[in-house]
């Protein structure tokens, strides 16, 4: 079997779209759609939609054949969810849980489903975004001969604030500042959030969180303060370093800018709230 259209669009909505090469800190690059160390990708590597489509085309491929191999009958649906899975979590958990693959053979989709469930890196900064998404592949999984739309927002446009920033270059300029709502070491090092910048509760630390080192802390005007030890309620401006520049990915499912902090990676932004900065 072979991944659908919809399939394919499914992983394009949780895996959000970067046209800029970036890192992690694992040493490697990602690019389009969660594309990992592409040969030729690197620090100034930038792709257009199209491109990033195609090579999630081509890293499918691995995915679909670790799938097929379980060697179980499946639906469209039911595969297309399982790529999903697998694209996100890698081809071992075939192996290592092999009562889930003996499932699928067996045709008990309860179990596998919520087995499915179980993957959600559970205290971490990543669950709530895991829940989402295994919640949506569950419900795709389920839905018989229809596929269902991911759980998350899923607009066909983009917004109005995305439209003004492609019309502006994808250039950027903030200049006010914003209220700290949450502060928390992760990682080792010291985030802060804002909810609206975040796009609401719950915040994904890892594509929301902004690191302290990259904000001066200001009164509500964007007046920076002799103090600079902030505190949840305190207000922060972005340093000048990071104040300008191109946006270098959009996601509009979610209606999300992305934009790589220098060293410290991408960081997504509510397209609308970053405007008003």
């Amino acid at each position: 079997m072979k991944t659908s259209e919809n399939g394919i669009n499914f992983i394009k909505s949780y895996e959000g779209f970067s046209a800029r090469a970036y890192q992690l800190g694992d040493g490697g690059w990602t690019i389009g759609y969660g594309s990992y160390n592409v040969p030729g990708v690197g620090a100034n590597t930038v792709w257009t939609e199209q491109q990033a489509t195609a090579q999630l085309k081509k890293d499918v491929v691995r995915f679909e054949n670790a799938v097929n191999g379980i060697g179980a009958t499946l639906n469209q649906n039911q595969f297309d969810a399982l790529v999903s899975f697998t694209y996100n979590l890698g081809p071992g958990w075939i192996t290592t849980y092999p009562a889930m693959p003996q499932a699928l053979r067996d045709q008990n989709w309860k179990y596998m489903t919520d087995s499915m469930m179980n993957f959600v890196n559970p205290g971490s900064q990543f669950e709530a975004g895991l829940r989402r998404r295994r919640a949506a592949e569950v419900k795709l999984f389920n839905s018989g001969g229809t596929p269902q739309k991911p759980s998350q927002p899923n607009k066909s446009q983009d917004s109005a604030a995305i439209a003004k920033f492609k019309k502006a270059g994808n250039g950027y300029k903030v200049t006010k500042a914003f209220r700290v709502d949450e502060l928390k070491q992760i990682n080792g090092m010291w985030q802060i959030v804002n909810y609206k910048l975040a796009g609401g509760k719950p915040v994904n630390w890892t594509n929301n969180g902004i690191p302290v080192a990259i904000v001066d802390k200001t009164d509500s005007s964007g007046k920076k303060t002799s103090n600079q030890v902030l505190k949840v309620g305190d207000y922060a401006k972005f340093m000048p370093s990071y104040d300008n520049g191109k946006i270098d990915a959009y996601d509009t499912p979610t209606n999300g800018v992305g934009i790589v902090m220098g060293k410290y990676g991408m960081i997504w932004y509510n397209a609308d709230e970053w405007l008003k900065l």
